[in-house]
């Protein structure tokens, strides 16, 4: 006798169907998935640690660590952003603009012209507040803006714009009193424009550096136009040398890679920021760019590029404790090689750190600014020594009034040093590391860039006997 075989009906069937299907979405994908989410929290763990051993930052914590604030009344930046707001009611970016295309235009081996110079002063007084403030500031040698490094790429910076507006106005003054032959008040001037961009020293983010970079910028042009126009004594020159030599930081390149690592990290762990960012997501608009963020998280979709991220950003770092020299290639080897492991698949990575891989130029540039800045101080300083002649090479000031001639940061070979009648260049032979005997614009269909050249002009000598003065 057979059993009759039990009918399955398909309502049965569709029912089975429908609780495995529930079981796999409800418990064993969930499961899956926060495996994935516990394992890439691990690796991620594994990862801030070896970077924490190697002495950097791994976390918006460490890196408030890394520099802390200061009591509020020892606090430079408490006093900057006093001034800041004076500067808002006071101080003209369209009026700077203006006086600074009549000081371009003016003769380089030539007074300032009475108009200029009265517009000068005018400005000055207008802002004597204000520049009574930043004095006060550079005379204290802790500074900490509010930053809240958990917000990453999304922290507000509105400290950085109104630091290079201050840096314009002591360069507007250290032009006037070296006009009017006030040294120490020129002295004084480019002393607090250069702790206007020490104040964020220590701030390890990239735009907060080349903000600080761009008030070197500012400050050594006024440098420039003082050591040509007044007559400083030894001991002030001695003084702006001592203050120029301080500048350098040689530890400034690392430490800034290693809090945009930081950052970086905190954007992988807030995929929004990521993405927000590349063209192929942002196209998508917001509601796009939110669901697929909410995606990435829940998956940890982001941990492979995260890895690639960390691993370019470590070799940037290991290369930037290089002298600059042999760190600029380095750095820049890592650009084809990103290039190459691009894929389909929008990446972090690939937005972010071929821009990076370039930062190390800005610093370069500064550090040969700052280094030729030096030397001119100490050729002045050996004019002022030898009856206004000007020393034959840069080996003629050592060890009198140089340690030793300054590197160039982009060959690591001396910094070059020309002369003629009306004054001398000290130069670098900046990114392209061609020598092009000191050109300050790019010399004609030789698809060269210039050289960076920081140019003195000295007065022309006055007339005797009827003779014609030089141009």
């Amino acid at each position: 006798m057979t059993r009759e075989k039990k009918r399955v009906y398909p309502w049965q069937r569709w029912r089975r169907r429908f609780i495995v299907g529930s079981v796999a979405v409800f418990v064993v994908a969930p499961a899956v998935l926060g495996g994935i989410a516990w394992r890439s929290q691990a690796v991620l763990e594994q990862e801030m640690q070896a970077i924490r051993a190697k002495g950097f930052p791994a976390s918006p914590a460490d890196l408030e660590k890394s520099c802390p604030a200061p009591p509020k009344e020892k606090n430079a930046a408490e006093t900057y952003q006093q001034s800041f707001q004076i500067q808002d009611k006071t101080t003209s970016r369209a009026q700077y603009d203006d006086m600074m295309r009549q000081y371009n235009d003016t003769p380089k081996r030539g007074p300032l012209a009475e108009a200029l110079h009265q517009q000068m002063a005018a400005y000055l007084e207008a802002n004597a507040e204000a520049l009574r403030l930043l004095h006060d500031a550079a005379g204290r040698t802790e500074s900490r803006y509010p930053l809240d490094f958990s917000k990453g790429f999304n922290m507000p910076l509105s400290h950085l714009g109104k630091l290079r507006q201050s840096a314009r106005l002591l360069q507007i003054e250290a032009f006037v009193a070296a006009e009017d032959g006030d040294t120490r008040r020129a002295l004084d001037a480019v002393t607090a424009a250069l702790a206007v961009g020490n104040s964020i020293r220590q701030e390890p983010v990239l735009i907060s550096q080349l903000v600080r970079i761009a008030c070197h910028g500012i400050t050594l042009d006024a440098v420039k136009r003082m050591v040509a126009v007044a007559a400083f004594s030894e001991e002030e020159l001695a003084a702006l040398a001592g203050a120029l030599k301080a500048e350098e930081d040689p530890g400034a390149l690392t430490r800034t890679l290693a809090g945009e690592r930081v950052l970086g990290m905190i954007a992988f762990e807030n995929p929004e920021q990521v993405l927000g960012g590349i063209p192929e997501v942002q196209s998508l608009g917001p509601v796009g760019v939110s669901a697929v963020s909410g995606l990435v998280r829940i998956t940890g979709a982001a941990s492979g590029d995260r890895r690639r991220f960390l691993s370019a950003m470590e070799d940037m770092i290991t290369a930037s404790q290089r002298p600059l020299h042999e760190a600029l290639p380095m750095m820049e080897a890592l650009d084809p090689r990103l290039q190459a492991e691009r894929s389909w698949i929008p990446s972090f990575t690939d937005s972010f750190v071929p821009a990076m891989t370039r930062v190390g130029v800005a610093f370069a540039r500064d550090a040969a600014t700052l280094a030729s800045a030096q030397a001119s101080v100490a050729v002045e300083r050996y004019r002022l020594a030898h009856g206004g002649a000007v020393p034959e090479q840069l080996r003629d000031l050592v060890p009198a009034f140089l340690p030793a001639v300054p590197m160039d940061p982009f060959d690591g070979k001396p910094l070059r040093f020309r002369r003629d009648d009306s004054g001398y260049s000290l130069y670098s032979v900046g990114e392209d590391r061609q020598d092009n005997e000191g050109a300050e614009t790019a010399p004609n269909n030789r698809g060269k860039a210039p050289d960076q050249v920081f140019r003195v002009f000295h007065a022309p000598a006055a007339p005797t006997d009827g003779a014609a003065s030089p141009p």
